[in-house]
């Protein structure tokens, strides 16, 4: 029998027990009538490119619903959650949030509940202060992980855990040994039918090495907080850049989401945040808006929806610390 002739009535719930498949009848329900409420329905609905896409960048709770549609459904789904904040005055960069994604993910008949997590908040953190992790995003029951925040200079504090690990910060006083603050670990697991990404952030520099003092990169989904000095061949002469993001094209596009924020503190040379994080806080001869500001500035904040990590404070800075980029939840499938 030809395709299109097994298409016959009503599309909904018993499309299926006529033959068509699942996807099959979607498509041809959404082909008839894009805009019917038996449609699944949430977060801000566009088609592009053979495919409908639900993306939520609203932070709090929302849901996708199929109730009406009455099918399972397969999707593919990316969850971002916030990113992270660096810390205080010679600080590591905030992690990005950790990241999960399906590529093809059976969402039951219903309404499936989405949270769009935060960026940890603009702090005033102090030398010895850290910022705040990040809030987590969720599809269902399966959780990206807020990143994790940078620790200042002072105390002795690493960075702290979260979907990617703060950055560590220089170590001036008191010094537990002959290196910086340690960098956050990754909590982010893998929740059934899904990837999880997730890294450390970067160790910190000791105070009488180098010259200064220097902090770790905030960790990226796409790749762990570089250590203070590790980017040249002088060790600790340069604060550590954020880890790499994560790249994905489920939004129809090459994308990147939950890069580290750059480190803060003395440097010759401005550190950079991971693609789509913070950037961190350089020295005076190597300002510049898109690679961290001037020595004595604050870290920058991350992009929204990105879950990025923002970049650490800086030498002499008054120590106000810019925000996480919030999170992002995309959900398509094929017409």
């Amino acid at each position: 029998m030809p395709f299109v002739s097994s298409l016959r009535g009503t599309f909904g719930p018993t499309s299926e027990n006529r033959g068509v498949g699942k996807g099959a009848a979607l498509s041809e329900f959404l082909r008839q009538d894009p805009n019917s409420p038996a449609a699944p329905s949430g977060g801000t609905i566009s088609t592009a490119g053979g495919y409908r896409y639900h993306t939520y960048t609203s932070v709090g709770s929302s849901t996708f619903n199929t109730t009406s549609y009455g099918q399972t459904l397969d999707v593919e789904v990316l969850v971002v959650a916030g990113g992270g904040t660096g810390g205080g005055g010679h600080a590591g960069g905030g992690g990005g949030g950790g990241v999960i994604y399906s590529s093809n993910l059976s969402v039951a008949a219903g309404s499936t509940s989405t949270t769009v997590g935060a960026g940890g908040p603009t702090v005033n953190a102090g030398y010895a202060g850290t910022g705040s992790n990040g809030s987590n995003s969720s599809f269902g029951s399966a959780t990206a992980f807020g990143g994790g925040t940078g620790s200042g200079t002072n105390g002795n504090i690493p960075g702290t855990n979260g979907g990617n690990g703060g950055g560590g910060g220089a170590c001036w006083s008191p010094c537990n040994s002959n290196s910086g603050q340690a960098g956050g670990s990754s909590t982010q697991n893998s929740p059934s039918g899904f990837t999880g990404y997730g890294t450390s952030g970067g160790r910190g520099s000791w105070q009488n090495l180098g010259g200064g003092h220097r902090s770790g990169g905030g960790g990226g989904a796409g790749g762990a907080g570089k250590t203070a000095g590790e980017m040249i061949s002088i060790a600790n002469t340069r604060n550590g850049d954020g880890g790499l993001a994560h790249s994905n094209s489920i939004s129809g596009t090459l994308s990147y989401y939950a890069g580290g924020g750059g480190g803060g503190g003395h440097s010759d040379t401005a550190t950079q945040g991971g693609l789509a994080g913070g950037f961190g806080t350089g020295d005076a001869r190597a300002g510049g808006a898109t690679n961290g500001g001037t020595e004595g500035n604050n870290g920058a904040s991350a992009v929204a929806n990105t879950g990025g990590g923002s970049g650490g404070g800086g030498h002499n800075s008054n120590h106000n610390v810019g925000a996480g980029g919030s999170g992002i939840i995309i959900v398509r499938y094929p017409l």
